[in-house]
């Protein structure tokens, strides 16, 4: 299968090297900059395509990694010309477009699938399926009843000026939280109610690429996502962290979860009296190891060379995905 990238930045970057480690000799690669794309052709070996050729291309999947603004409209193109689609997150401007690309890639029997990329680590897989046990049968878990969590999420920012503005889509509650609200979805369900506690700008001025450029998106966000049964789980991210920091925090009545992808700080599970094949007491999960571009690469090739619907984020889930964020929206 032949690939097809939109965008030439960073993301970009990742896709192509990942896309070529899970075996796929042809890659291509378009931008709004044709200088950038040359650059990204020219350091990974890749075709150069005009964006106005990437439609009628021999590729069949075009991975959108492009601007978030660009996003509904470039992956409605890609599935008019018949291609399955990879897209970085969020899928779409909201819940409408989101739910229209869905139906969309649905009746042309398209393989759509979003770049939520915790979805593919195997330490948050894990998570989901103790918060699970946690709330079907607790007693037969490590944790015990499910009582409440911690999603946590910060970066530095200062990477591309749009980041920092809300018109083109930028700031900390769809560049950071909306990975959270995607795990939280994936762990315990679509929640009876969401509070937007705190959402603030706290540097208007950000150092990119040489320039001092002003910022009016929010940089840190709080928010509280209750479950249908009523548990509460705090989200906390920003764009403010001079180091990448990212973890997950389950506490159940007789033990926690504790998981992170950074490869510094241990993921662990400690539980008072064990249970689901962990013993009483401070259990280290595996360090994360794998590549989760190229795990996400294989997933998604492997559902559109089937054309079956992909096993984890796929167009659909994000639909409500998107509703949360137009509710959190509205409160601001």
């Amino acid at each position: 299968m032949d690939i097809a990238i939109l965008g030439a930045g960073k993301q970009a970057e990742k896709h192509a090297r990942a896309f070529r480690a899970a075996g796929v000799e042809r890659i291509a690669v378009a931008d709004v900059d044709p200088g950038r794309a040359r650059d990204l052709a020219q350091n990974l070996g890749l075709d150069l395509l005009d964006i106005a050729a990437v439609w009628s291309d021999r590729a069949q999947a075009v991975v959108v990694a492009a601007p978030t603004p660009s996003h509904a409209d470039l992956v409605a193109q890609a599935l008019a010309a018949g291609k399955h689609c990879l897209c970085e997150k969020p899928l779409a401007g909201n819940a409408a477009e989101a739910a229209s690309l869905a139906d969309e890639a649905r009746k042309r029997r398209l393989v759509g699938m979003v770049g939520y990329l915790y979805r593919h680590a195997a330490v948050f897989a894990e998570g989901q399926r103790l918060c699970r046990l946690a709330q079907d049968d607790p007693g037969a878990g490590p944790l015990g009843g499910l009582v409440h969590g911690w999603f946590r999420l910060g970066g530095r920012g200062s990477h591309r000026a749009w980041k920092h503005r809300r018109d083109e889509g930028g700031g900390a509650l769809r560049e950071m939280a909306v990975h959270m609200l995607d795990l939280l979805l994936w762990y315990v369900g679509p929640p009876r109610e969401v509070r937007l506690l705190d959402r603030r700008l706290l540097r208007g001025r950000r150092r990119i690429d040489g320039e001092d450029v002003a910022a009016d998106a929010e940089d840190a966000v709080l928010l509280l996502y209750v479950d249908q049964e009523g548990r509460p789980f705090h989200v906390a991210c920003d764009l403010l962290s001079p180091g990448f920091v990212q973890f997950v925090e389950l506490e159940g009545e007789r033990g926690t979860f504790w998981g992170s992808i950074e490869a510094d700080r241990p993921s662990y599970v400690h539980s008072l009296g064990g249970g689901g094949n962990y013993s009483a007491g401070r259990t280290v999960l595996p360090p994360p190891g794998d590549d989760l571009y190229l795990r996400q690469a294989r997933v998604f090739l492997d559902a559109a060379r089937a054309r079956t619907p992909p096993p984890v984020a796929g167009f659909d889930e994000s639909v409500p995905l998107h509703s949360l964020l137009d509710q959190l929206e509205a409160l601001s």
